[in-house]
C-alpha cells in the first residue's frame, strides 16, 4: 500500500476533529478563513499492459474476466500480445467519485 495525500478544506474548528490521524495543514494554503489540511488515504497499485495495434490504442482490462492487476499479470500480458507495462495507485477516494 502507498499512502497519498488529498487536500480538505476546513471551515470552522469543529472539523479538525473529524480529520483522520496523520492530517496536517498545507503550508501554502491559508485563505480567506479557510484552512486546506492534506489528509492521508491509502492507495493499492495496480499494473495494466497497454499498446496499439495499426494506431489504434488499447489497453488490458482489470478485473473481471481481465488481469488481476498484479505486475506478474501485466507481464505475461505484454509477453503474450505486446504492448507495455503501465503502473498507477488506485485510492477508495477516487472510486467514491
Amino acid at each position: 500500500m502507498t499512502t497519498l495525500y488529498r487536500p480538505v478544506q476546513v471551515t470552522n474548528f469543529d472539523q479538525l476533529d473529524e480529520l483522520p490521524p496523520g492530517s496536517f495543514m498545507h503550508p501554502d494554503c491559508r485563505n480567506g478563513g479557510i484552512l486546506t489540511y492534506l489528509v492521508p488515504i491509502e492507495a493499492e497499485e495496480e499494473w495494466t499492459a497497454m499498446g496499439s495495434d495499426n494506431g489504434e490504442p488499447w489497453i488490458a482490462h482489470v478485473g473481471h474476466d481481465g488481469i488481476d492487476g498484479s505486475r506478474e499479470e501485466a507481464q505475461q500480458y505484454v509477453d503474450r500480445f505486446g504492448g507495455f507495462i503501465a503502473h498507477r495507485t488506485r485510492t477508495p477516494w477516487e472510486e467514491a467519485q
